[in-house]
C-alpha cells in the first residue's frame, strides 16, 4: 500500500514539473573539467525527482536492513512469552480438571520465560500436594519465594493452606503468625489464622483477635 502511494505521488511529481517545465523551455549546461554535458530542463527536473525518491527507499532499506536482527530477538522473545503462557494457562485447565500430574508437567515446561514464575511455582507446590509428593512441594513453594516480592502473603498463605490439609497444625500456626505479624490487617491471613485457632481451641487468642476481625 506504502508502495502505491509512493509511486502516484512520484508520478504526480513528475506531471507537475512537466507542466512547469513546458512553460518555459529552458536547458541545462554542466561542464566539469572540459566535459559538457546539456539536457533539457525537464529531464533533469525528472532526473532529480527520481533520484530523491531512490535515495529515499535506499536509505529506508539500509535502516530496515540495520533492526532486523534487533527485530527478530523482540519477536523471539515475544513468542517465548506466549509458549510461557500458554503453557501455564493449560496448566491451570488441568488442574480444574484434577489432572495433577500434567498439571505440573505443564506449568513448569517453560518456566524460564515466564513472566510471573512465583504463580508456576505455587501452582507446582499445589499439584504436588495434592499428588502426596510433599517434598516437592516443599521444594516448589521455597522456589515461589525466592521469586515473590518481600511483602507478597501470597506464598505464605498458600503455604499455610496445604499444611493445614495435610493436617500438620503446628508448622501452619507458626507459618500464619508470621504473616500476622507482616500483615496484621491482611483479612484472609486473620480469618485463616481465627479458624485455626478455633479448631485448636485456643480461646484466650481466638478472644484477642475479635476485635481485629470487627474491622
Amino acid at each position: 500500500m506504502k508502495w502505491l502511494l509512493y509511486t502516484l505521488i512520484t508520478i504526480a511529481v513528475v506531471a507537475l514539473l512537466t507542466l512547469l517545465a513546458m512553460e518555459d523551455r529552458g536547458y541545462v549546461l554542466i561542464n566539469v573539467r572540459g566535459y559538457t554535458v546539456e539536457s533539457s530542463l525537464v529531464t533533469w527536473l525528472v532526473l532529480l525527482t527520481l533520484a530523491f525518491v531512490a535515495l529515499h527507499f535506499s536509505l529506508r532499506f539500509l535502516t530496515n536492513l540495520f533492526y532486523v536482527p534487533k527485530g527478530m530477538k523482540l519477536w523471539r522473545e515475544q513468542r517465548r512469552r506466549q509458549r510461557a503462557n500458554q503453557a501455564l494457562l493449560d496448566g491451570l485447565v488441568k488442574m480444574a480438571e484434577g489432572d495433577w500430574r500434567h498439571a505440573r508437567k505443564e506449568v513448569l515446561k517453560h518456566i524460564s520465560d515466564s513472566r510471573a514464575p512465583m504463580l508456576n511455582y505455587l501452582a507446582a507446590a499445589r499439584a504436588s500436594h495434592e499428588l502426596n509428593d510433599y517434598d516437592q512441594r516443599d521444594r516448589y513453594l521455597k522456589l515461589a519465594g525466592q521469586h515473590a516480592s518481600a511483602n507478597d502473603v501470597g506464598v505464605k498463605l498458600t503455604q499455610a493452606e496445604l499444611q493445614l490439609g495435610q493436617h500438620q497444625q503446628e508448622q501452619a500456626l507458626a507459618t500464619l503468625r508470621t504473616l500476622q505479624l507482616v500483615n496484621p490487617q491482611h483479612r484472609t491471613v486473620l480469618k485463616t489464622l481465627a479458624g485455626l485457632y478455633l479448631d485448636l481451641g485456643d480461646w484466650s487468642n481466638l478472644i484477642d483477635m475479635i476485635p481485629q476481625l470487627r474491622r
